[in-house]
């Protein structure tokens, strides 16, 4: 089987298309975690004989494809279709955050299914590994086979479908752990089967001894009634019969009397007699029990010996091991632990026996330690582990031990002890003490330095510090005296921290180290420097000459590696910097005559213009350059000859270098890099065909891979070469065979009209072209002479009107007509804010500016005056003046009619001016005809003029001209009339504006029932 592993959509189940159902049901199951929407498809539907009968390109819009769940999806095909087989595959899934997955151009990933057939191991595997188990795991080339049946990419860590790790499905689904796991479950079942056959064969056999015991009662009586009647007919019964029933009789008695010890010699006697030696056990184990009850030790000592005799009856052996339980608890009471251990010993675990054998061994060491055997103490409390204190006992232990050591002259096995406990109380005082003992004895033996470490180890113990002065400090401070430098920092290296020990160390090494470069023993040097911090007298500077002084030795010998090598070091020390510059120009020298150019241009790179580093740089580059077109590194040679730019003839060897390395490329089929080479030369020898021959290949790879789309538009591009051309055809041909298959009519027509002179496609172009729009095409025209411009501008909208063909390119202007006209009709019907959203949609045509710019539709927005008055003008036709909601309509151009409703609406301003930032209105409602400027205001303006209090007197606004004044000049009036034409400026303000349209009669000066107010400006009915 194949798959795409990459794909976040996989395929469960399927139905072909029936007679009935001429779609293909798929189920779908979205492995990724987002909502899947969207889902594109190619199935192939194949015959008996795996031949395909169709092919069909589908994507399914609106789909619920949730998270880790499956979903349905229906493909459709033709209705004469009828297929054997189906093969999907994913060509694109769309999520719900609007990213896209593609599928690639890589080969799908051949898998074996891994699924078993229905039986055991299916079941025994599903029991382990649940119900969506499908087969065991496996690896397989490039990929791994989940125990869930999905294949996953070897890099994989969890599973894509069931999401397990790669580890837990390996390690405990595979066909051992499951087999195991399996038959461990068989023995479970098996035990508890035996256990339970066993626990019903005993109750069986218990309930049987009983119903004997009752039958054997009841025969009892029976018998004893039978024997008076014998007994008083026969002696022979009375002698044989009478007497040993009688004596059974007084032993039951006896026994029920829990007179054990009558019982047991009654039923002793009578041997086999009926069930004595049953009554006889019974009586000895209650006996027992009794012994047991007592709790001394005799008594104990005979349960146990009586429970030992009746062994395989009800819990003697347990019984008797709780008798030896109970002698050790009296021995351990009473002291006597060797007893108690002994007999815990032998218990073996019954109970806490094991840790009462800790106990006995702690209170053992417990008494070795009271009597001051540390030793033995020691081992013993060793041995307990973490048993109570044991451990804090041991130490003390150890602690006695040392102390005993020191007290009698061995600091070394005391030092050796107290290293086991250091923070044990006083352990380290004890410590100190070993040492001051031991450096006591050295220096008695006459052995000063060793005395001196070990009185400086006992720190402020008695006078040992004076003892170090004396034993090493003194020594030292005359060795310094003498600069016999290596002896004295010994000493010192011995006291670090003692007095000034640590400062006259660190002079002792600086002063050797600095013998030691005089002496040119530079590795001694950087040795003792080592440890010396930089800031310390000339540290720093003496480590940098350790490395420039042998590397400026190197550099006079022509050591030129090891010269460069120091020298990098210390850049910046002494001359170093020049030093190195020399050395690096020397070692290029060398590395060039040893043809390690690669490693000669990096030097002279890093050189500069120092000495003749430009020169021979140029010919180094130039003779590797060289090197590496011999070798076929073109890559290599064109960049060293693109650095070298005009040097000799390396811009004409560059482009040979990429010429070459473009057909490398091309040989090698990387035709993308071949492609992008040969652009960068123009027509350098047909580099310009070798481009084309790269696309022409990479195309061919698309079609290959199903990328149909863009192999033809890449052929198309390279039209002129071979047979491109036609290749493109052929593929827009195809192309447009599968838009048919999809009822994608139109994007079949542009494919056809692309496919050009190839087959039927300019035929198949044209009927596909009249499919889609003649229809349209003849009703929207229709309706358009027909003046029903909705229908044509709605009808219009829903078609695809981009890329129109040649027949049908009035369409658009069709389109964009009928939203005009449609506006126009509305805006002379007195709609103009119907009108509005017709004009919308086609900004720019004809006069749709000019028609906008009327103000019907620059009055819209809110306008405030310095008074504060506030009014807002809304589309819908409502305003609000001053705070009172009504109605309005523009008439014409300049009146402006407010009422409470459309039927009740009169003139109440006359527009003067208006632009887009200020209006003027003049109130028509009064004698005054007062003129009364606003500015355009933001919502936020408005609240902040609303919220401010009110003045105690209204503001008066003051009229920007007065009824008999006459401006020379009237202000800009940037009104235009529907056809373009601007308005004329108004040159007497005082003189009533151009009246309104016929249609609508100039309202009367005084209206009934219409209060004016020019500051207010509200109208009211009465």
């Amino acid at each position: 089987m194949r798959i795409d592993l990459t794909c976040p959509v996989e395929l469960w189940q399927f139905e072909l298309p029936s007679e009935g159902y001429p779609a293909c049901s798929l189920m779908l199951y979205n492995l990724s975690d987002r909502l899947v929407t969207s889902v594109e498809v190619t199935a192939v539907l194949k015959d008996q004989a795996e031949e395909e009968v169709e092919r069909v390109v589908f994507r399914g819009h609106d789909l619920d494809g949730r998270p880790g769940t499956a979903f349905r999806m229906v493909v459709p095909v033709n209705e004469k279709t009828r297929a054997a087989s189906l093969e999907v595959t994913t060509e694109k899934v769309w999520f719900d955050d609007s990213s896209v997955w593609r599928r690639g151009r890589g080969p799908m990933t051949e898998y074996t299914p891994n699924a078993l057939p229905n039986g055991r191991s299916l079941d025994m595997l599903r029991f382990v590994a649940g119900k969506n188990a499908v087969g065991y795991p496996n690896e397989q080339e490039g990929l791994w086979v989940c125990v869930c049946g999905r294949p996953n990419a070897d890099y994989a860590r969890t599973c894509a479908r069931c999401r397990r790790t790669r580890d837990q499905v390996f390690t405990q689904y595979n066909r051992e752990a499951i087999e195991k796991l399996v038959n461990q479950r068989q023995m479970q079942l098996d035990m508890k089967a035996k256990s339970a056959r066993e626990d019903a064969s005993r109750m069986q056999l218990e309930r049987e001894a009983a119903y004997n015991i009752r039958r054997k009662r009841r025969r009892r009586i029976q018998a004893t009634i039978a024997t008076v009647v014998v007994v008083c007919a026969a002696a022979y019964g009375t002698v044989f019969h009478l007497l040993p029933y009688l004596a059974y009789r007084n032993a039951v008695t006896a026994m029920e009397a829990s007179q054990w010890d009558t019982a047991i010699t009654a039923f002793t006697d009578m041997a086999d007699y009926r069930d004595a030696p049953e009554l006889l056990k019974h009586c000895r184990y209650q006996a027992a029990l009794e012994q047991l009850a007592a709790g001394d030790e005799a008594s104990l000592v005979a349960a146990r010996d009586a429970f030992l005799s009746l062994a395989g009856y009800e819990q003697a052996e347990e019984k008797a091991q709780e008798a030896e339980y109970q002698r050790a608890e009296l021995f351990l009471n009473g002291g006597d632990t060797a007893s108690a251990s002994a007999l815990y010993t032998l218990l073996d675990g019954y109970r806490d026996s094991d840790d009462k054998l800790k106990e006995c061994a702690y209170i053992d060491a417990c008494r070795l330690m009271a009597s001051k055997s540390w030793q033995e103490a020691l081992d013993g409390f060793r041995a307990l582990g973490e048993y109570k204190d044991s451990a804090l006992q041991a130490e003390d232990a150890v602690y006695q031990l040392a102390l005993a050591a020191v007290e009698g002259g061995d600091p070394d096995a005391a030092m050796a002890l107290l290293a086991e406990i250091p923070e044990y109380n006083d352990a380290a005082e004890l410590l100190q003490r070993a040492h001051y003992v031991k450096g006591a004895a050295l220096k008695a033996s006459g052995d000063n330095e060793a005395a001196g470490a070990e009185f400086l180890a006992a720190g402020d113990y008695e006078d040992a510090a004076e003892q170090v002065i004396a034993c090493i400090y003194d020594p030292a401070e005359s060795l310094l005296a003498e600069e016999r430098y290596a002896e004295a920092m010994e000493l010192y290296a011995q006291i670090l921290g003692h007095r000034d020990a640590t400062e006259k160390y660190m002079l002792c090494r600086y002063s050797l180290a600095e013998t030691a470069v005089r002496d040119k023993e530079y590795g001694v040097a950087v040795e003792l420097l080592a440890t010396l911090p930089d800031d310390y007298q000339q540290v720093a500077s003496l480590k940098r000459d350790c490395i420039y002084l042998p590397a400026s030795d190197a550099l006079d010998a022509g050591n030129w590696q090891e010269a460069v090598d120091g020298l990098t070091q210390v850049k910046g020390h002494r001359n170093a910097d020049s030093l190195l510059q020399k050395a690096q120009y020397g070692l290029a020298d060398q590395l060039t005559k040893e043809d390690k150019l690669d490693e000669a241009i990096a030097l002279y790179e890093e050189l500069g213009r120092y000495s003749q580093s430009v020169r021979k740089l140029r010919t180094a580059r130039y003779d590797r350059a060289a090197q590496l077109m011999e070798a076929e590194d073109y890559a290599g040679a064109a960049a060293l000859y693109e650095k070298l730019g005009s040097y000799s003839d390396s811009a004409t060897l560059y482009k040979k270098a990429v010429f070459s390395q473009a057909d490398q490329a091309y040989d090698a089929k990387n035709y993308a890099e071949a492609r992008a080479l040969y652009d960068q030369l123009g027509k350098y020898q047909g580099s310009d065909t070798r481009r084309m021959a790269c696309d022409y290949q990479l195309a061919i790879i698309l079609a290959e891979s199903g990328e149909l789309l863009e192999a033809a538009e890449l052929f198309e591009s390279v039209s002129e070469y071979e047979d491109a051309g036609y290749q493109a055809q052929v593929l827009y041909y195809e192309l447009a065979q599968q838009a048919v298959a999809s009822n994608q009519t139109v994007l079949a027509g542009r494919y056809y009209a692309k496919a050009g002179d190839y087959a039927d496609a300019r035929i198949q172009a044209d009927e596909n072209y009249d499919a889609y729009y003649l229809e349209a095409y003849v009703t929207a025209q229709d309706a358009i002479d027909g003046g029903d411009y909705m229908l044509a501008a709605t009808l219009l909208g829903n078609m695809d009107l981009n890329n129109l063909p040649e027949k049908y390119k009035e369409l658009a202007d069709m389109y964009k007509e009928a939203w005009y006209m449609e506006g126009v009709r509305l805006y002379e019907d007195g709609k103009p804010y119907e009108a509005r959203a017709c004009f919308d949609r086609v900004p720019g045509y004809r006069a749709v500016e000019n028609y906008l710019d009327n103000n019907c539709y620059r009055i819209l927005g809110d306008w405030l005056t310095d008074g504060k008055t506030h009014m807002a003008f809304r589309d819908d036709g409502t305003c609000t003046i001053d705070g009172e909601e009504k109605r309005f309509h523009v008439s014409g151009v300049y009146s402006v009619l407010i009422g409470e409703t459309e039927e009740t609406l009169v003139q109440a301003f006359n527009i003067v001016s208006m632009n887009d930032d200020s209006m003027t209105l003049r109130d028509e409602r009064e004698e005054s005809k007062a003129v009364y400027r606003f500015t355009r205001a933001t919502e936020e303006e408005v609240k902040e003029a609303l919220a401010t209090p009110t003045p105690t007197a209204p503001p008066t606004a003051t009229p920007t001209a007065t009824p008999t004044a006459t401006p020379t000049t009237a202000p800009a009036n940037t009104n235009a009339q529907p056809d373009g034409t601007p308005d004329k400026p108004t040159e007497k303000p005082t003189e009533k504006p151009t009246a309104a349209p016929t249609d609508t009669p100039a309202p009367p000066t005084d209206v009934p029932g219409v209060t004016k107010n020019p500051d207010s400006f509200l109208v009211e009915d009465e």
